[in-house]
């Protein structure tokens, strides 16, 4: 295992927690991010995020400029609160068919325009040109924090 120090000390407001992890969607060949859930504001020190090397006397190699960290702030009681229940799909003759349907869109593209998006993953539409999915309304933005005046806040992101 390795740590990697990242120099931010990221404290969130009570009531909410930090999720940390390796960069999603990204690979490191020979490693795999582990991931941390620190409860609200209690923690004092830098975040570092830790990585499994499964290599064993072979390079590991986190390319300059390569994401090694990803973070999310959510509400503390939002674990405990979630519910679900696991259906098999295929007793939803109706989600099974809308299914069957998308997938042979798919196929169907993929033949006849390889590399490019399906209009149901890039848009929100299926193959009839309905809404399917929830909405998108953007990427969420952290705020950004103003400098006081004799105050040292390079390595702080609140």
């Amino acid at each position: 295992m390795i740590s990697i120090a990242t120099g931010w000390a990221i404290n969130t407001e009570e009531g909410y927690s930090l999720w940390t992890t390796g960069s999603p969607n990204y690979y490191i060949d020979g490693a795999s991010p582990m991931t941390a859930s620190i409860p609200s504001s209690w923690w004092p020190d830098e975040v570092q995020t830790n990585w499994v090397i499964h290599k064993i006397n072979e390079p590991v190699i986190f390319p300059k400029g390569s994401p090694f960290l990803f973070f999310n702030i959510y509400p503390t009681d939002l674990l405990p609160s979630v519910e679900f229940e696991v259906v098999n799909r295929w007793d939803n003759k109706e989600l099974e068919e809308s299914r069957k349907k998308y997938n042979d869109f798919k196929m169907q593209n993929s033949k006849d325009k390889p590399w490019t998006w399906v209009k149901g993953i890039k848009t929100g539409l299926d193959a009839d040109g309905n809404k399917i999915g929830p909405g998108v309304k953007g990427m969420l933005k952290l705020a950004e924090i103003e400098n006081k005046p004799g105050e040292n806040n390079d390595n702080e992101l609140r």
